[in-house]
C-alpha cells in the first residue's frame, strides 16, 4: 500500500480567493479559517479572511502583502488538513517547504496553529519593515544556466532547484528585471512570484536574529510524527527557532526532496498548499515509470470541491 504524505508549499503560492469553494460550502473549513482569523485580526487591526476572500474588480492581482500573505498560506492550509482530518483521513508522512513548514508542524501537532500564528504574524511585519525590497523569479530553464550565464544573472542568487527544466532565482528589483529582460531575449520564458522580499538568499541574513525571537515563548512539543523538510532535507520531530530560520533561508532542492521521499517506497501525495506548486515539483522529479502518484486539493482554477471528491475516491481505493 501506497504510504499518504501530506504536502505543505511555502511562499509563492498565495492568491486572492484561494480555497474559496471550501469558505463557501464546507463548514469545518470556514470555521477554521475563521478561528484562526480570530487570532490574527487584533494582531494586525484587520481580517486576514477578509482580505482573501472579499469581492475585488480583478481577483487575479498579485497578492504579495507580506503581512497578509505569512499568515494566510498558514490558515488556510491548516484549515484543510482540519477538513482532511475531520473527514477520517490521517498521513503516513508530513513534509513542508519553508512557510509550510509551520502548517506542517502545526498539523503534526508539534504547536498549537493558534500559537504559531502569533511568531508568523510578527515574522511577516519584521519583514515588512526591515527586509530590502527585492522579489523572485521562477525561470523555465535549465539550472545549469544560472552558472552558465553569469553576465545574465548578475546581482541575483539562485534560491532554489524545482526540476530539471525550472529553478528559482531571488534579489533586488533592478537585477531582477535585467535578468529578466535577458532572459526573454534568449527565449526563456519566467514567472515572477507574488513577492515583496526575496527568501532563501542572503539578503534576508541580517534578520537571522531578529525572525528567531520572533519565536521567543512559543511552545514546541515533539509532533505526533516527524515532519520532512525540504528546507534541511531532514525529519524534525521537535522544531526550534533555528530550524524555522534554516527553512526560510535554506536553498530548495526540490530533486533531492523527492529523492528521499522515495526512498522508502511509492507514495500518494497530497498537495494541500494554495496551487498545487508542490505537487507540481513531485510530478516532474518522479523517475519514469514512477508508482507514485499526486493530487493538488486547491488551484488557481478553483473547483475545489470536485478535487476533494477525487482524492477522497483515491483514497477508499488504497
Amino acid at each position: 500500500m501506497k504510504r499518504v504524505v501530506w504536502l505543505f508549499s511555502g511562499q509563492g503560492a498565495q492568491y486572492f480567493q484561494m480555497g474559496r469553494e471550501l469558505f463557501a460550502h464546507e463548514p469545518v473549513f470556514r470555521a477554521a479559517i475563521e478561528r484562526l482569523d480570530a487570532v490574527v485580526r487584533p494582531l494586525l487591526g484587520e481580517s486576514v479572511a477578509d482580505e482573501i476572500y472579499r469581492e475585488r474588480t480583478d481577483r487575479f492581482a498579485p497578492f504579495r502583502c507580506i503581512r497578509h500573505t505569512h499568515p494566510a498560506i498558514v490558515m488556510v492550509e491548516c484549515a484543510l488538513a482540519e477538513l482532511l482530518l475531520a473527514r477520517g483521513h490521517r498521513p503516513d508522512l508530513i513534509a513542508g517547504h519553508s512557510m509550510g513548514e509551520v502548517a506542517a508542524f502545526a498539523v503534526a501537532g508539534a504547536w498549537r496553529a493558534e500559537d504559531v500564528l502569533v511568531t508568523v504574524v510578527k515574522q511577516g511585519l519584521l519583514l515588512e519593515a526591515s527586509a530590502p525590497a527585492g522579489g523572485m523569479l521562477a525561470v523555465l530553464g535549465a539550472p545549469a544556466l544560472f552558472t552558465e550565464r553569469p553576465d545574465v544573472f548578475a546581482g541575483c542568487e539562485l534560491a532554489g532547484v524545482h526540476f530539471a527544466r525550472s529553478f528559482v532565482i531571488g534579489g533586488p528589483p533592478e537585477p531582477l528585471a535585467v535578468a529578466r529582460a535577458r532572459l526573454r531575449e534568449l527565449g526563456v520564458d519566467t514567472h515572477e512570484l507574488p513577492l515583496p522580499h526575496a527568501f532563501h538568499v542572503s539578503s534576508i541574513d541580517p534578520l537571522r536574529i531578529p525572525l528567531a525571537a520572533t519565536a521567543a515563548g512559543l511552545a514546541m512539543a515533539p509532533a505526533r510524527q516527524p515532519v520532512y523538510s525540504v528546507g534541511t532535507r531532514r525529519r524534525v520531530l521537535t522544531p526550534t527557532p533555528e530550524h524555522l530560520w534554516e527553512a526560510t533561508r535554506a536553498r530548495t532542492d526540490f530533486p533531492a526532496a523527492v529523492r528521499d521521499l522515495e526512498a522508502d517506497g511509492p507514495c500518494l501525495y497530497v498537495d494541500l498548499g494554495p496551487s498545487g506548486s508542490f505537487a507540481t515539483a513531485i510530478k516532474y522529479n518522479l523517475p519514469a515509470p514512477a508508482a507514485s502518484e499526486f493530487l493538488p486539493v486547491m488551484t488557481p482554477f478553483g473547483q475545489e470541491r470536485r478535487a476533494l471528491e477525487r482524492l477522497e475516491a483515491r483514497l477508499a481505493a488504497r
